[in-house]
């Protein structure tokens, strides 16, 4: 029994030490953004501003650079201050879920009712992150807005694309694009792991 309940908690780390580690890697990887760029076409118009201002919300993500008053309003680094400190929080969990998961899996890694275990909570997880994109496909803009207002105290998320240039780079074309390559990456990872735990559970028998 305990190690029943160990596995589903080891697979459940696991999966969310996936999902935010696969989510930054997405968010800062170039290449994924001009896949996106290029699938959406929102780049026709102003397409040199539009790679700047990506460029440089990405090194303000990521580095200890700051976005420049001169080309941001007061409204967009406020708001991108609470977005830094949301990727820091998703920093967190990620390495705090991976040493959980690797910590309970080093200990227990001979047992098989462990390592079913890990399987049948991403089988499990499959079905709810299947389940989940088919939602967030149909209602994408309710959910959305939701997100932002569960996430954030405020609205300075709320941009005019006629005065700021962040809107202007990451329409909702954008959001929706990243969204649902971000789930086909998370699907693979997850089957993957299935895949490995169900491998390991019959030649620990």
């Amino acid at each position: 029994m305990r190690e029943n309940l160990l596995g589903v908690v080891a697979g459940i780390f696991c999966i969310v030490a996936l999902a935010t580690s696969s989510f930054l890697f997405l968010a800062r990887s170039g290449w994924y953004e001009h896949l996106i760029v290029a699938s959406t076409g929102i780049d026709l118009d102003n397409a040199s501003e539009h790679k700047l201002t990506r460029r440089l919300v990405a090194d303000y993500l990521f580095t200890d650079r700051v976005l420049a008053p001169e080309l941001f309003s007061e409204r967009e680094r406020l708001h991108m201050t609470d977005v830094k400190r949301i990727f820091r929080e998703i920093e967190t969990v990620a390495f705090v879920a991976f040493a959980v998961f690797f910590l309970l899996t080093f200990v227990l890694r001979k047992s098989p009712r462990f390592v079913r275990a890990i399987y049948r909570a991403s089988v499990t997880s499959l079905i709810g992150i299947g389940v989940g994109s088919v939602v967030c496909l149909i209602f994408f803009d309710s959910i959305f807005t939701a997100m932002h207002r569960f996430l954030f105290a405020n609205d300075f998320w709320l941009l005019d694309p006629a005065t700021d240039r962040i809107i202007r780079a990451f329409p909702g074309e954008y959001f929706l694009t990243f969204t649902i390559g971000y789930g086909v990456i998370l699907t693979a990872l997850v089957a993957l792991l299935a895949f490995t735990a169900n491998v390991k559970s019959k030649t620990t028998l």
